[in-house]
C-alpha cells in the first residue's frame, strides 16, 4: 500500500494551479484541500461549471476558485487551456 511522505502538503507550496475535473472524492477531497491551503493559501482552482463542485469548494477555504465554462478558452501560464465535456482539460501551447 502506498504511503504518503509526511510533507506531502510542502509540495504543493508553488503550485499555480490545481484544476478539478469533478466532485468523486477522489478528484475532490476538502480535507486534502484545506492541507493545501495551509501551505498554499491562492493556489489557483479551476473546476467545470459543476455546482456540486463549487459547493464543497465553498465549504472549504479556497480563496481563489475559478469556474470555468466548457468549450471556453482560458490561460495557464504560457497555455491556452480548455473543458471540453465529458473529456476533460486540454492545454495547447502559446506560440511564442
Amino acid at each position: 500500500m502506498y504511503k504518503s511522505p509526511e510533507n506531502w502538503p510542502e509540495l504543493f507550496k508553488d503550485c499555480d494551479i490545481i484544476y478539478i475535473s469533478h466532485n468523486h472524492e477522489d478528484h475532490l477531497h476538502a480535507d486534502t484541500l484545506k492541507e493545501i491551503f495551509k501551505v498554499n493559501p491562492n493556489v489557483r482552482i479551476v473546476i467545470p461549471p459543476f455546482e456540486s463542485c463549487r459547493i464543497l469548494l465553498e465549504a472549504t477555504e479556497c480563496k481563489n476558485l475559478e469556474v470555468i465554462e466548457f468549450d471556453t478558452w482560458f490561460r495557464i501560464g504560457d497555455a491556452n487551456a480548455m473543458i471540453f465535456k465529458g473529456i476533460g482539460l486540454s492545454l495547447y501551447p502559446c506560440s511564442p
